[in-house]
């Protein structure tokens, strides 16, 4: 499109400078020879080229030409519906689990929505514009049978969907559709801090390094959002303290949890300022807020990555991916060839793990007694329930006391047909509420972004294609999964990827099946070994020193939950994981914390044009103990049948979810750091296995 009128839609080439010690607000420059790479307002990458049936928009067909199957044809007939009562849940995991997924979500992936032309959202079942000529062209509503057994009763025979915008080409070449990232691909804490300088300057109090806060009830909380800049809003009467909050993320008021996840590190990054001001009183507002945020992004990638994905992956995933982390000393492993940016069979498929939703928040009060829980589909869009003086410590207690559900075909009803019933304000039969259903969109979703069919990403990831649906019956979790899809799909092939995913007996110790697998390690590969500022990397300007390090190895989320409560002064110390004899609630001063000393500095001479660098060493002159890059050894990439059963292993349900974890906790003085408690050390995996995806990473679809 260079050289014409539309070149002004092209991306612009961010200026860097190499020296800058911080990330960028909207992620730019982190890799100095791809400078938007993992940028905010970028294209999704991708493994494999899209499945469009026109090769350029038009949704996916069947392979004998025909449409593909309903989504709620397909929900009905594969996924259940479950309930508080009836619901199949983990013994290992709690609802933290769930939501710290969801939370990284909102760190690296959001799908840029079409909008009309007053920035209003599209009505797609409108009956005045729902057919014919007067439908927008991103409108594909979701048709509903009329024997539905849910939405019939109301007289329902479509459900809203609007397409993901189309977004210009990193490349600036015309081409297949292509969709853009509104956040940054990194784990970066952008969901904290903003992905661009406009929300990133409103959630600033450019006081002392400060995040704004609000007094709600004697307690610091989110500001409000008296601009209503946040994706959406369900209080209908927004007056004093009757307000949803404002944050880095459009999304913060989404549900309970990922509003809770947001408060603790607001308050995290405000504790750690006002330390860090104290050690160092001469840094001014903007060093002690980039110091503050540095710390706050170290801090949520070293839990994702030491205590949620080892959990949710397993550790031969982890193992052949390279996803542990070091024990000490500095790595030397940042690939600059590597792209960051977030995969569309990422974030449209794999990593959407609806399934963990449960139907109620729990209250829980610090001795343990319940004293309310809240409908999922009552408070969408709505954090005004958790205002109360003590309502957000008592949801806290049951986001870590209460077990999540397991990844499996059940989705409560609070997502399969009442999602955003709350907004929606749609009430009929007798009062009954009506919503959407996620699972439907999911597959919908998948469509509109020309998400690669179940058998073309297993071909992706080495494993054998399937031939038959009989076939499906060893790999899928239940034995009578392979005919339910024989009787919404003709054919193998037209299998959608999100659907057999969800299906797949996960792998030994993980939640995942072989593909979901597959496309979350590779991914967690590219945001750790391409991210240039990632905490371990070592000699580089921006990077921690030895001292810093070390104490950022102690941080936990069960830590960061006792600094940041109002009253909780107990937490087991694997905060995802269920309280158990192995995994038991500890007094919060137990619970290994980090130490700031580390971080303060000598007050420099004021050089003779008055300026001065105060910023701490990062130890750039020290002996690094550091771990090199391997010599890349010789593969035929996935074909090689040993290297695709290091990852496909046993295909052995994890029926108990229990491995155990041991907490050895004499005369309870101290715990010990997490990884000495950790079923496994992770650390003790070095990555003498190949890469995966070498033959594929270096393709670039544009």
């Amino acid at each position: 499109m260079r050289g014409t009128p539309y070149e002004q839609y092209c991306l612009q080439k961010p200026e860097c400078d190499p020296n800058y010690p911080y990330r960028t607000i909207d992620g730019s420059c982190n890799n100095l020879r791809n400078p938007s790479w993992g940028q905010s307002m970028t294209q999704f990458n991708r493994l494999l080229p899209p499945e469009y049936s026109d090769g350029i928009s038009e949704f996916r067909v069947s392979v004998n030409g025909q449409p593909l199957p309903p989504p709620r044809i397909i929900s009905l007939e594969i996924f259940e519906k479950s309930d508080e009562d009836d619901a199949d849940f983990s013994n290992r995991w709690n609802v933290m689990f769930m939501q710290w997924g969801q939370f990284v979500d909102h760190d690296i992936s959001l799908a840029a929505s079409t909008r009309a032309s007053n920035g209003q959202g599209l009505l797609c079942c409108n009956r005045t514009n729902a057919q014919g000529p007067l439908m927008h062209p991103a409108c594909r509503p979701i048709f509903l049978p009329e024997e539905d057994p849910f939405y019939s009763r109301f007289d329902r025979h479509c459900s809203n969907f609007v397409r993901s915008a189309v977004g210009p080409k990193n490349s600036c070449n015309l081409g297949y559709r292509e969709q853009t990232n509104v956040v940054t691909s990194f784990l970066d804490a952008s969901m904290v801090y903003g992905n661009d300088l406009n929300r990133s300057r409103l959630v600033r109090s450019f006081r002392d390094g400060l995040l704004k806060t609000e007094q709600i009830n004697g307690n610091e909380w989110l500001p409000f959002d008296t601009m209503n800049n946040s994706l959406a809003c369900a209080v209908r009467k927004r007056h004093g303290n009757n307000r949803c909050v404002f944050a880095g993320d459009v999304r913060v008021n989404q549900q309970f949890g990922i509003t809770l996840l947001q408060l603790m590190f607001l308050r995290e990054h405000n504790r750690l300022a006002k330390l860090l001001a104290k050690l160092n009183p001469y840094w001014d507002d903007e060093i002690i807020y980039q110091e503050a945020r540095k710390i706050v992004s170290a801090e949520i990638q070293h839990i994702t990555y030491n205590e949620f994905l080892p959990d949710a992956l397993g550790r031969n995933v982890i193992r052949h991916y390279g996803l542990s982390l070091q024990p000490n000393g500095h790595s030397l492993e940042y690939d600059p060839n590597l792209n960051p940016s977030i995969l569309n069979e990422f974030g449209t498929a794999a990593y959407r793990w609806h399934t963990l939703v449960q139907k109620y928040y729990h209250m829980i009060t610090g001795r343990n007694n319940p004293v309310r829980r809240f409908e999922m589909n009552r408070i969408f869009n709505n954090p005004t329930f958790l205002y109360p003086r003590d309502a957000s410590d008592q949801a806290i207690r049951g986001i870590v006391k209460r077990p999540t559900e397991r990844f499996d075909c059940a989705f409560t009803e609070d997502i399969k047909n009442l999602l955003f019933a709350q907004q929606q304000e749609t009430r009929d039969d007798d009062n009954q509420r009506v919503g959407m259903d996620l699972v439907s969109i999911d597959i919908q979703r998948g469509r509109d972004h020309g998400m690669p069919t179940y058998n073309q990403i297993r071909r992706l990831c080495g494993l054998q294609p399937v031939k038959n649906f009989r076939q499906l019956k060893s790999i899928l979790s239940d034995d009578d999964d392979w005919e339910h899809l024989s009787r919404v799909y003709s054919h193998v092939d037209d299998i959608d990827f999100w659907v057999a995913g969800n299906l797949e007996k996960p792998l030994q110790e993980g939640i995942l099946g072989p593909t979901f697998s597959c496309i979350v390690g590779e991914q967690f590969r590219r945001l750790k070994y391409g991210d240039r500022f990632w905490y371990e990397n070592g000699q580089m300007k921006h990077s921690f020193n030895d001292e810093q390090l070390t104490e950022l190895r102690k941080v936990t989320l069960a830590g960061i939950i006792c600094h940041n409560s109002n009253h909780i002064n107990r937490v087991q110390p694997l905060a995802m994981v269920t309280i158990s004899k192995q995994n038991p609630e500890l007094d919060c001063s137990l619970i290994p914390q980090m130490d700031l000393s580390p971080w303060k500095t000598v007050k420099p001479n004021t050089d003779n044009n008055g300026g001065s660098n105060s910023r701490p060493d990062n130890g750039n002159n020290r002996d690094y103990n550091v771990r090199r890059r391997p010599k890349q050894q010789k593969q035929n990439g996935w074909k090689n049948q040993n290297h695709r059963n290091r990852l496909n292993g046993q295909l052995r349900s994890n029926d108990n979810d229990d491995h155990n974890v041991f907490v050895v906790v004499p005369n309870v003085k101290r715990i010990y750091h997490h990884h000495s408690y950790r079923p496994y050390d992770f650390h003790d995996y070095h990555r003498n296995i190949p890469y995966p995806f070498n033959t594929v990473i270096r393709q670039n679809y544009e």
